[in-house]
């Protein structure tokens, strides 16, 4: 038979598929990280005036706080937070040093402990996200971790910021519908 003529032999022969078994592995690895990736939690935080936003990356357990001067009393004043989930997070503690104007106290209040010169109001309220209007007086600071995140210099006193605990690509929705 004729070079040119002859059948080609069965293993090289029919559909050649792009998609081979180590293409797929590939794309399904790629597909999955990003899957991962985007539904990872962050906490975060949005100002009303259309500033960047804060974001970090957090998970179920972690606890992010709020540190603030109290405006009448003029001392520190610290707000625990624990993430539990998606629009979920638990006002565990708020830690403050005199029980004066408007300061919780009483036993509906929470469990208060009194040392080193401090209180502990140990609590379990329950939010779906956080208001605060951020003041020069009260010079806000949200903490996490080591990291400080001071609100006055980056928004502005007046500024309403919102908190949420969400999903990355929930808050990457929101930064879409923001711009």
């Amino acid at each position: 038979m004729l070079q040119c003529c002859k059948d080609r032999e069965p293993g090289k022969s029919g559909f050649r598929s792009f998609f081979q078994f180590k293409n797929i592995a590939f794309f399904a690895i790629i597909i999955c990280s990003i899957i991962w990736y985007s539904t990872n939690l962050v906490v975060a935080v949005f100002p009303e005036n259309g500033k960047s936003p804060i974001v970090f990356t957090t998970e179920k357990g972690d606890q992010w706080n709020v540190y603030l001067t109290h405006s009448v009393e003029k001392t520190p004043w610290e707000e625990f937070f624990q993430v539990n989930g998606v629009n979920d997070m638990t006002l565990t503690s708020t830690k403050f040093e005199s029980l004066g104007w408007g300061f919780p106290y009483g036993e509906y209040e929470g469990t208060l402990e009194h040392k080193n010169g401090r209180y502990l109001l140990k609590m379990n309220r329950p939010f779906t996200m956080v208001s605060i209007r951020v003041a020069s007086q009260a010079m806000q600071k949200l903490v996490h971790g080591k990291d400080c995140y001071d609100l006055v210099p980056l928004y502005g006193t007046g500024t309403k910021v919102d908190i949420y605990v969400l999903y990355r690509y929930q808050y990457w929705l929101r930064r879409l519908k923001q711009l």
